[in-house]
């Protein structure tokens, strides 16, 4: 299942309770596009190249929790 809104519209506090009822997991796409973005930027790689992004994404490993009640990037 996906959630899918704008901006600001609570699907993080949805999805994280929905998983916490249905005793799922949880996979926050978001922070992980963020952490990406965050290394990407420390390491001034240029973002509005698809090449070097892909390239740096293919060799950094991220790790990301699914515990809807614990959230690990």
């Amino acid at each position: 299942m996906a959630i899918d809104g704008p901006a600001g519209s609570g699907k993080t506090t949805v999805s994280r309770a929905l998983a916490e009822r249905l005793a799922v997991d949880r996979l926050d796409t978001g922070a992980m596009y963020r952490a990406l973005t965050w290394w990407l930027l420390e390491h001034e790689v240029d973002v509005s190249d698809p090449a070097a992004v892909a390239g740096q994404a293919v060799w950094h490993s991220l790790e990301i929790g699914t515990d809807p009640g614990e959230q690990r990037v």
